[in-house]
């Protein structure tokens, strides 16, 4: 609300300010050394062993400032820029405006000096940061305790590895009786170790005692095919009027050429950029219209001993696909071998507990094939119960 005050404001923010630190209420970060600490905005978002903090800058010009987090329990973390894509515009006489890829800037890494810092001193400190006009920051805070650094829930797990392809309601009902499950293949580098052939067997087994086809293969055998898009918005500005005028010329806005994976299945990839080429395919810049993989995993990123495990979603899509044909991808990696074999122990005890348990419990546990749903009866009258 603070855009909406007059300039001369700064009275009514100190003593709102001091009003909170009286009640005891501290904000999420404090502002220092911003020129405009009024068009700071910072929020966050609490997760199971992670924080993901945003600021935003709603102000005309580029600030830096310097952020204190107060929202941390006691603890040593590290904390990961994952701020992606800035809306960087480019202009060409074919395509006018359009965004333009900044590889660069996307590529997520350590605040330098976070790899291993205090609650005490992220909060005492604080961390420099720079936030251009109407531009923000993304950092991903972890617990350096945490050796599997787990960027899925468990129920995406176990919906992607025992998904059913989406057939005749009738026979949707029911979890237990459902046929023709999506197909899994797990996928290997050529330098994969002993220890991962062994666990990409069980992961196999575990999936084959569920009835699903499930097989091993090399990373060189997984299609990947180039697509072209051309997105184009029409002259007038009622969309849905402009049936009535497809024969007019479009505007086009941007060009896509991308290349996707051509497969009908879920894929489980074992190892990192380095040593699993479809690892670094779907990593690639522009192998998808937006950047779809969070932590970019390599020989050197994260630290030693440290394990990934993460989705790719909609493989087989540019964007972003809804429907039941999209196919995702698990990462399960780590910068060494250690932190490959925590990632894959992690995934295997996820599908054990899964593969164990009741199919109805599986149901009401992770939200999908639940035989009975609550059905909402409109009534007549008003006077009738709703049934």
């Amino acid at each position: 609300y603070y855009d909406d005050l007059a300039n001369d404001a700064s009275d009514l923010r100190e003593l709102l300010a001091d009003a909170f630190k009286t009640a005891g209420i501290r904000p999420i970060a404090d502002i220092q050394g911003a020129t405009q600490p009024e068009k700071i905005y910072a929020g966050v978002l609490k997760g199971r062993d992670a924080w993901i903090l945003g600021f935003l800058n709603s102000g005309l010009e580029t600030q830096k400032f310097t952020a204190k987090i107060n929202c941390l329990p006691p603890g040593r973390y590290s904390v990961i820029d994952v701020t992606g894509q800035r809306p960087l515009l480019k202009f060409t006489p074919e395509k006018s405006w359009f965004l333009t890829p900044d590889p660069a800037f996307q590529k997520e890494a350590y605040l330098p000096g976070c790899q291993n810092i205090s609650a005490e001193d992220l909060a005492g400190k604080g961390l420099p940061l720079e936030c251009v006009s109407k531009g923000g920051r993304i950092l991903l805070i972890r617990s350096v305790q945490t050796d599997v650094w787990v960027n899925l829930p468990d129920y995406e797990m176990v919906g992607l590895t025992f998904q059913y392809h989406r057939k005749d309601p009738a026979v949707d009902k029911r979890l237990d009786s459902r046929p023709d499950r999506v197909p899994v293949r797990v996928v290997l580098g050529p330098a994969a170790s002993a220890a991962q052939t062994s666990k990409a067997r069980e992961i196999v087994q575990l999936l084959v005692d569920a009835h699903i086809d499930a097989s091993i293969v090399s990373d060189t055998m997984i299609p990947i095919k180039a697509t072209h898009t051309e997105v184009n918005v029409p002259t007038i500005p009622d969309v849905d009027e402009s049936r009535r005028y497809s024969h007019l010329p479009r505007y086009l806005m941007d060009v896509f050429d991308n290349q996707i994976v051509d497969i009908d299945a879920n894929l489980i990839v074992i190892g990192n950029e380095a040593d699993n080429s479809l690892a670094r395919q779907l990593a690639k810049p522009g192998a998808f219209a937006y950047d779809k993989v969070l932590l970019k995993v390599n020989a050197s990123f994260p630290e030693a001993a440290i394990g990934v495990l993460q989705v790719v979603e909609s493989i087989n899509n540019e964007g972003y696909d809804v429907r039941h044909e999209s196919r995702s991808a698990i990462l399960v990696s780590g910068s060494d071998e250690a932190g490959t074999q925590k990632a894959l122990d992690r995934l295997l005890e996820t599908l054990r507990t899964a593969r164990n348990i009741n199919p109805k419990t599986v149901a009401e546990k992770y939200g999908f094939g639940l035989e009975q749903r609550p059905v909402y009866v409109k009534p007549k009258k008003k006077s009738e119960p709703v049934q």
